[in-house]
């Protein structure tokens, strides 16, 4: 340990350092845009009015993938092939069940008419539009 040096303060200049310029790089990208988020087997971020998330569902065949969107949450089911044989069962991603299940809890709500998917090489690409504000209007007697 080296004297008289305060790790934590050090620690703590640093990382106001880098919120102080992250933060200035996404007032500079403008109003609409929204930084990544990453999650276990789950990306997304917000672009405009657009919700872009890929999901991870590697070893899952096309047609074993199954979607659903509520407002506030996307789900992705999706079961493994078979491992050609036993020996391969002992490994990844055999070793975490016979499936793929992840829950996209999102802090704007979408449309869930309006979800796209595509599916290309292990990745399950989503693209949805962010739901209009509904408002009611109410009459004040």
């Amino acid at each position: 340990m080296s004297a008289g040096v305060d790790w934590d303060e050090f620690f703590k200049m640093i990382r106001a350092d880098v919120e102080s310029r992250l933060r200035e790089a996404f007032d500079q990208l403008g109003a609409g845009f929204e930084p990544f988020i990453r999650g276990e087997g789950v990306h997304y971020t917000y672009v405009g009015d657009r919700l872009y998330a890929v999901f991870e569902v590697a070893g899952c065949p096309r047609d074993k993938i199954e979607l659903t969107a509520q407002e506030n949450q996307i789900t992705v089911s999706a079961e493994l092939v078979s491992p050609p044989s036993p020996e391969f069962s002992r490994l990844y991603p055999f070793t975490r069940g016979k499936g793929v299940h992840r829950v996209l809890r999102l802090p704007r709500a979408i449309d869930p008419s309006k979800v796209e998917a595509k599916y290309d090489s292990g990745l399950l690409f989503i693209r949805a539009e962010i739901a209009k504000p509904r408002g009611v209007k109410i009459s004040v007697d």
